[in-house]
């Protein structure tokens, strides 16, 4: 098994500077197991699986749960970093061990997030950053001549996939299978890899435990830069019915993929109606530094 490697004496730096920004801005570095009994909560998420004398665990694939059920607790900003792991097939910028930052910041929504992330960036940089600013309905119009919030069907939306040269797909592909293959193919691609990018408001189904805005939509944002996802965050949800009602189609998501359902997270249920209004953000802390330090491609670290 695969996993990042850094130059020693760079990487420590790197999480020297991480923590200091977030002390400075007073939020409280936290701590919560890597084993867990539900390691993820998205379909597309799954689990490495430990196995001992009386049963099995998960190894968290973020350590989400945990610290939403401490946020309920403390009700205050916090940070985490940390190991995270998924089962998923290693490449150059994806590994089955990587190291993510977690921070989630009460009584705001995406916006000031949104915010932390473009100072967070340009105070690691060490110098002055621009950002491109774009929705996903833009990005969408923009790079794939596709009228995103008219995509009532997964077979409308596989017609217009087609349209634009994307043969891949089938019938059995779902709605949400054809929006990652189009932002895969299409949108991430055409990103100026030299400008972080940061792309917001996610059609609500792919906005798993994020707050509605509106109809279609969900506040989350993601952004990409030198062609990688850096991290994703939204204004969190807190309403314990919605949370049921994602998970069911979750569970139905993995079902259809031949997959077992992960397991109803009970301990985020009990506490999710007492959480603060707060925005969390999870960032991949390995492609992080390869983008700060762009002349050391993953390939070559």
């Amino acid at each position: 098994m695969k996993s990042a490697r850094h130059p020693s004496h760079s990487w420590a730096q790197f999480i020297k500077n991480v923590r200091t920004f977030f002390e400075g801005r007073c939020f409280l570095e936290v701590f919560t197991p890597y084993l867990v009994p539900v390691g993820a909560f998205e379909n597309a998420l799954d689990p490495l699986k430990v196995q001992f004398n009386e049963g099995t665990c998960d190894l968290h694939t973020s350590p989400e749960i945990a610290m939403k059920v401490l946020l309920a607790q403390e009700n205050k900003s916090i940070y985490q970093i940390c190991k995270c792991f998924r089962d998923d097939p290693d490449t150059s910028i994806h590994f089955k061990e990587f190291t993510m930052l977690e921070f989630y910041r009460v009584h705001c929504d995406y916006l000031t997030t949104r915010q932390d992330m473009k100072d967070f960036i340009t105070t690691l940089s060490g110098q002055s950053v621009s950002f491109k600013e774009i929705s996903v309905e833009a990005a969408f119009h923009t790079y794939a001549n596709i009228a995103l919030a008219d995509m009532a069907s997964a077979a409308l939306f596989l017609n217009e996939a087609r349209r634009i040269g994307i043969y891949s797909l089938t019938e059995s592909d779902s709605w949400e299978d054809i929006f990652f293959r189009i932002m895969m193919e299409r949108i991430e691609p055409a990103l100026p890899p030299q400008t972080p990018t940061l792309i917001y408001d996610y059609p609500a189904s792919v906005s798993t435990l994020s707050q509605p805005k509106g109809k279609h939509w969900g506040e989350r944002f993601e952004i990409y830069w030198h062609q990688m996802e850096l991290c994703n965050g939204a204004t969190e949800l807190i309403d314990s019915s919605v949370l049921k009602n994602r998970y069911e189609f979750e569970k139905q998501e993995r079902i259809k993929a031949g997959k077992e359902p992960h397991p109803f997270p009970r301990t985020l249920f009990e506490v999710i109606d007492r959480l603060p209004p707060c925005s969390g953000v999870a960032v991949g802390l390995d492609r992080l530094f390869w983008a700060l330090n762009s002349t050391n491609t993953p390939n070559s670290i």
